[in-house]
């Protein structure tokens, strides 16, 4: 494993206990990530059980952290204590979109606001 791919293992896992745990935000040394958790409407319809990072900074340079992060995201590793459907990105700044678009999250736009997101699909092989 690559020191990206342990780096964002430990980052979901922290994320994902704060979440269990009732949190919306995790802030330390490594990061500072917030997202919210329930309904939002993604696409055409209404999702329930949605992951929305709505604030993401690495204070560590650590190359690819953020793909491996979503992808952990997406791919449900480790496995989340809470059900989660979708995973999604509220207006990620031009760096973050260009790695989304690699892992192929569908791009939502809202006026001027440009969202990504992505359902869980429990399947790394097929991203």
């Amino acid at each position: 494993m690559t020191k990206a791919t342990l780096f964002a293992h430990h980052l979901t896992e922290m994320v994902l206990e704060a979440l269990a745990g009732g949190s919306h935000r995790l802030r330390n040394a490594s990061a500072d990530i917030a997202w919210t958790f329930g309904e939002r409407r993604l696409g055409d319809a209404c999702r329930d059980r949605v992951l929305t990072i709505e604030h993401f900074v690495l204070h560590r340079g650590v190359s690819g952290a953020l793909r491996h992060f979503a992808l952990n995201l997406v791919c449900n590793e480790p496995a989340s204590p809470v059900k989660i459907d979708f995973i999604h990105f509220l207006a990620p700044d031009p760096y973050e979109i260009r790695v989304l678009r690699d892992i192929h999250f569908n791009r939502y736009q809202i006026g001027d606001r440009l969202d990504y997101w992505h359902a869980v699909t429990f399947q790394r092989e097929l991203i």
